[in-house]
């Protein structure tokens, strides 16, 4: 329940409102962390409320008045048989699809990056005489769920993780899995569902599967992150936010459609402010003597300095519109005009 006071200074009364506020879905596996879970949910539920307090005006919070938990079974998605690939994602070229008849996608895909292969390598003949060459985990079934892949991970150190991801209905990448060990030099599986079937396959040229969806830039070199799909133009920007995007959970950026935009339209409810100070600065050009930049490296030209020579202040009041003042001074100290803004704008409140 959340409450607000209204009314003038003589009469003044509560107004409630039963505000619904609910957390993100989250999975709930033997190996979860029941109590850091119920932190994240509730820091999510408050953070709705903090949201809708500052969209508001003087709510705050008053009291639960029902509190549910929905829950269902988890029915984890898996690989499967050999599924073809849509025309347009075959196109780009980027990823080897195992033809196998068998339930063992991911396996295949995990030993053709181990294993590669210049020509026919979605044949599969030649990584049969590796299948024992990888650790499998006791109990471990095929086709593997993407929760077991963390088990397969731990048994086989020596190998790279191993980070998954599918595709949703409008055609949009997305992580589904991320690896324990350094995602950015990890196996890329993708795993497509057509008709309740899943199909791991191995993603051999991760930039050109995902620059078209990332970016228009054809022909700029970018490093993209594969937690969120943010790119950047050089390797230590990417690395810097690194540090940060791998205390967050894995998104995918989704951008608004064309031609959509958002507008104000409560203006009654804008707050006016009593008036607005305009500003300007005039200034002398005095040329500067500098050292010749080297032609190889990216600089700037730095050849005049601007010295203060004068400045106005206009002051328009918005509330009273026949309070408005000018100003002109002469002067290059740069500490009269803060002062002379602050004075003048206290004598015009």
């Amino acid at each position: 329940m959340m409450e607000k006071m209204e009314g003038d200074q003589k009469l003044r009364f509560e107004v409630q409102d039963k505000a619904f506020f609910h957390s993100d879905n989250y999975i709930n596996l033997k190996s979860t962390n029941v109590k850091e879970q119920l932190k994240r949910i509730i820091s999510n539920i408050i953070d709705k409320i903090n949201i809708y307090q500052q969209n508001g005006s003087g709510w705050y919070f008053k009291e639960v008045i029902q509190l549910e938990i929905h829950t269902v079974k988890f029915n984890p998605m898996k690989g499967s048989s050999y599924i073809p690939l849509p025309d347009w994602i075959k196109r780009k070229k980027a990823i080897v699809s195992i033809r196998n008849k068998d339930s063992k996608c991911f396996l295949w895909s995990v030993l053709r990056y181990l294993y590669p292969r210049e020509k026919n390598d979605c044949r599969l003949t030649d990584l049969k005489q590796y299948e024992h060459d990888l650790n499998i985990p006791k109990g471990f079934t095929f086709p593997v769920k993407v929760r077991d892949i963390t088990k397969f991970e731990a048994l086989n150190p020596d190998i790279p993780g191993i980070n998954v991801f599918s595709l949703s209905d409008n055609k949009t990448f997305y992580p589904l899995r991320m690896a324990l060990r350094d995602p950015q030099k990890s196996i890329d599986l993708f795993l497509y569902e057509e008709n309740g079937k899943y199909h791991y396959s191995l993603i051999k040229n991760f930039s050109r599967l995902f620059r078209s969806q990332i970016t228009s830039r054809i022909n700029e070199s970018i490093q993209i992150c594969k937690r969120c799909f943010n790119y950047f133009t050089k390797e230590e920007l990417l690395q810097k936010h690194i540090l940060y995007c791998s205390n967050n959970e894995l998104v995918s950026v989704k951008m608004p459609a064309s031609n959509t935009m958002l507008y104000f339209k409560n203006h009654h409810k804008q707050l006016p402010i009593p008036f607005v100070v305009y500003a300007d600065f005039e200034c002398f050009t005095k040329p500067m003597n500098t050292c010749c930049p080297n032609p190889k490296d990216s600089y700037n030209y730095n050849y005049q300095k601007h010295e203060p020579s004068g400045f106005c202040i206009f002051i328009k009041g918005v509330v009273d519109k026949k309070n408005q003042t000018n100003y002109l001074f002469e002067n290059r100290r740069r500490r009269r005009y803060i002062k002379s803004i602050r004075r003048k704008t206290y004598r015009s409140n």
